[in-house]
Parts: structure tokens; sequence; C-alpha cells
């Protein structure tokens, strides 16, 4: 949630984790995320966070590939 935002007082902040053929330990820091929104005042509010969403880019694989991504132990730390 973000008041000064113009899309329902939302906005969407971004980190990218490549993946591998290996099972590995994926630690994504704070710092490491941005936001798209132009009103940002570039503070991500955790305690404004409602979801989190995974996102499979379509433009970092060959057309046609297949393959399963597995999380466990999903956590969240400040």
């Amino acid at each position: 949630e973000n008041p000064a935002s113009e899309d329902e007082q939302t906005e969407w902040w971004f980190a990218s984790v490549r993946t591998s053929k290996e099972w590995r330990r994926v630690i994504v820091p704070y710092e490491s995320f941005f936001s798209l929104n132009k009103h940002s005042d570039g503070r991500l509010d955790l305690d404004r966070v409602r979801g989190i969403i995974f996102v499979l880019d379509h433009r970092a694989v060959w057309p046609g590939t297949r393959g399963t991504i597995w999380l466990d132990e999903l956590g969240v730390y400040r």
C-alpha cells in the first residue's frame, strides 16, 4: 500500500533472481527491490506489504522450455 500511488494506492516492488538446475538457498536483500512507480518515495515499507507474487519472466528462457521451480521454507526477515 502507498497512499501517494495513482494505481489504486498500491505500489509494486520487484527483485530478480536467476534460477539454476541445482537446489540452492537464495537470499534477496530488501535493498535489491525497486519500484516502477514514478510517485514512489523509494522506501519499501514492510508494514504495508499485502502480498508476495512470483513471476517467471518469459524473456529469461527459450520458447518451449519446460521445468519446475520449487520453493521451500520461504521466509521474510527484518
